[in-house]
């Protein structure tokens, strides 16, 4: 019953997301709706108490306008951006599209995230009580694998995998934990409060992948880009600091603001090919090409 209720709240603020809607055409569109399997009417008290509870669970605000009589989402920004709400929503709302299409989803392909179906409900409920996890953790460079107890700060999905920012009990600093090299996750009993160290997390958007380097800061990165490239940069950003400085048709100039030193950033850059090229800083540009030096030599020797 929780899940069909779930449904229709996600039924209900995807329909008003980009227009907005009379009682009637609502009522008329989930007589239509094949998450409606039982027919029953949209009654007013009935979508008020829907309303109610999508302010509760999404915060997003449903309102009517009564010079119009229409329905219609009240902040709309809320529903856009990188929060935690914005990928809840719309993973139900996924879930509920391909729920309308049953006959579809032999012809729809995701890309599993392995490391999200075992711990991370652990996890997330232990973020939420602000109690310690014990982790049997093997890390790809260790031959064995060791046991910790961090205090779980933050959650981050990147390239399809989970890393878990957490405070190692043993050290007073912020450490990266990826949820695919866990071997075992339990919740303890144990409370605790997050320290100052929190702040450090403020850096973590900033971040290109999702480790943090404490000895270097974020700054300027300039790319030069092919045209035919920088089509892809628009519709999908590197990085949500990413800007379009100039263009003049055949290149454009893209900034990010970011950590330098960042490794999968370098691996992404040299994913480009010979279309991007680093302008900016001359650090990023330097080791880079010390890394197409060595493989031309690997290749071409």
């Amino acid at each position: 019953m929780a899940y069909n209720y779930f449904n229709t709240y996600v039924w209900l603020v995807e329909n008003l997301r980009n227009r907005r809607m009379t009682l009637k055409e609502l009522q008329d569109a989930w007589q239509r709706s094949v998450i409606n399997e039982d027919g029953t009417n949209l009654a007013p008290r009935t979508l008020k108490n829907h309303i109610n509870a999508i302010v509760l669970i999404f915060g997003i605000e449903i309102k009517c306008d009564r010079s119009t009589n229409k329905y219609y989402v009240a902040n709309p920004e809320d529903l856009s951006g990188n929060g935690i709400r914005e990928w809840m929503l719309d993973a139900m709302s996924l879930n509920s599209a391909l729920t309308e299409s049953r006959n579809l989803k032999e012809r729809i392909s995701f890309e599993q995230v392995p490391s999200g179906q075992r711990h991370l409900l652990t996890i997330i409920r232990a973020m939420r009580d602000s109690k310690v996890i014990f982790v049997n953790y093997r890390s790809f460079v260790s031959s064995s694998a060791h046991d910790f107890i961090l205090e779980p700060y933050a959650l981050r999905q990147y390239k399809r995998r989970w890393y878990l920012y957490a405070m190692k009990r043993d050290c007073n600093e912020l450490r990266v934990f990826a949820l695919d090299r866990m071997q075992k996750v339990s919740e303890g009993d144990e409370k605790f409060t997050m320290s100052a160290a929190y702040d450090t997390l403020t850096r973590i958007s900033d971040n290109y992948g999702p480790y943090v380097y404490n000895d270097s800061n974020a700054e300027q990165v300039l790319l030069r880009v092919e045209e035919r490239q920088a089509k892809y940069f628009r519709t999908l950003p590197l990085h949500h600091t990413q800007r379009e400085e100039e263009s003049d048709g055949e290149y454009a100039v893209f900034s990010l603001y970011t950590c330098p030193d960042d490794f999968d950033l370098r691996q992404d850059i040299l994913s480009f090919g010979p279309s991007v090229e680093v302008l900016e800083p001359l650090s990023l540009r330097k080791k880079l090409g010390e890394t197409i030096a060595k493989m031309d030599k690997m290749y071409n020797n």
